[in-house]
Formats: C-alpha cells, sequence, structure tokens
C-alpha cells in the first residue's frame, strides 16, 4: 500500500497536535476493512520499543521497496516486529527493527467520520473477528463459485439490468490522487485510483461490464 501526506493546513483548528501528529493518506486494500482508501490516517510515534504491542497497527518502512506500509503487529520477538495486513492470508516476510517503525495507528478520517483504530488486546481481537469473518466467505464463495463464474462470464445481469438503477461512475480528487468510485444507491461497490485496476466487489461484478469503464 502507499501511503503519501497531505498538506498540515487540513488540520489547522482540529486540535490536534502537529508535534506528535502526522496525517497520511491511506491507499491499498490489505488493510480492508480495518483501514479503507483513501482515508486519513493519525499516526502517532512510538518514544520506545517498549510501547509497541501485538495487536497495534503502525506504519513503516519498507525493508524491499522505497515506500510505506501499513500492517498490523503479529509477534514481537528479540529479532524484530513481524506484520501482517487484515485482508492478507501470510505475514510479511521481514522482521522490523525499531528504526524503520514510523509510529502507531490510533485514528482513521473516513469522509466527515473520525473512527478510532484499535491496538494491543482489542485490536487483536478485531483481527480475529476479520479474519473468521473472511474464512465464511471464502467457504461460502467455493459452493457459489461455478455460478458467479457463469453469470460473471456472460455478462446476463449486466446486459438487462434496468438502466435506472445500474451503477453510476464518480470521480474524486483526495490531495492531488485521483480516484474513480462506481455507486449503486449508497453503496461504493467499485474503486479505481490512476494507474490501478478496477477493484470491484463481489457479487456487484455480475452487474458491471468494467470494458464499458473506460474512463479517461
Amino acid at each position: 500500500m502507499i501511503e503519501k501526506k497531505p498538506k498540515s493546513t487540513l488540520y489547522r483548528g482540529s486540535g490536534i497536535d502537529p508535534q506528535t501528529f502526522k496525517p497520511t493518506v491511506y491507499i491499498g486494500p490489505s488493510m480492508n476493512p480495518t483501514l479503507k482508501a483513501p482515508d486519513i490516517i493519525e499516526i502517532t510515534p512510538y518514544s520506545d520499543v517498549a510501547q509497541i504491542k501485538v495487536g497495534d497497527v503502525i506504519v513503516f518502512d519498507s525493508p524491499k521497496e522505497k515506500k510505506s506500509i501499513t500492517h498490523r503487529v503479529i509477534k514481537i520477538s528479540a529479532n524484530g516486529v513481524m506484520t501482517r495486513g487484515d485482508n492478507n492470508s501470510c505475514a510479511d516476510p521481514w522482521e522490523l527493527k525499531f528504526e524503520s517503525i514510523t509510529g502507531r495507528v490510533d485514528w482513521t478520517n473516513r469522509g466527515k467520520k473520525r473512527l478510532r483504530i484499535f491496538g494491543g488486546t482489542s485490536g487483536k481481537t478485531f483481527e480475529c473477528y476479520v479474519r473468521s469473518r473472511h474464512f465464511m466467505l471464502r467457504v461460502a464463495a467455493k459452493f457459489l463459485r461455478p455460478f458467479y463464474r457463469f453469470f460473471s462470464r456472460t455478462k446476463i445481469l449486466a446486459k438487462t439490468w434496468p438502466a435506472a438503477f445500474s451503477p453510476k461512475l464518480v470521480t474524486y480528487h483526495h490531495h492531488g490522487i485521483k480516484e474513480q468510485q462506481l455507486l449503486l444507491g449508497p453503496l461504493v461497490i467499485g474503486r479505481k485510483f490512476a494507474g490501478k485496476k478496477w477493484r470491484i466487489r463481489a457479487p456487484f461484478k455480475l452487474l458491471v461490464d468494467e470494458q464499458k469503464l473506460l474512463v479517461p
């Protein structure tokens, strides 16, 4: 996931201490549903390695690429800190040193809402819930996959769905980042960032012909 810092003036008058608060725009699917692009996350730096707890959501410098990553702490040992995205099945292939960790995500701003991101024991509990939910969805998808593939391949629903109820395409600009969304009523059923492919939620893919979404 890629993160870019918005202008600090966005938080002028918000009551947030600019000395400890580092606002960052979150992009990527690996922490869904805990974090969703383009959330603006609030990062609190750690003053000591002992403050890091299993279950914390942290921002750190990738050991392999020149970018920041936001994942959850799943293990702490003498060798370092191990992490994994809430939406990922495997742990990250590294053990982080304290100096590579930017800080802990305590809050995220999603639209007009400011949501608490729990760490420690509460964070571990929430991650267990998310992973259990993903498991049940995968089991259900296994039985429904043949039907889903048929309708997805033939686009029968997309072709016969009433135009008045078809998804609407809208474009937003968040601090210089272009995002396209597919809306079905109040629901965001698909997202696309510049240079990326469409990510459309199942089962809404059945209602969308992606070949017609060629918007510059």
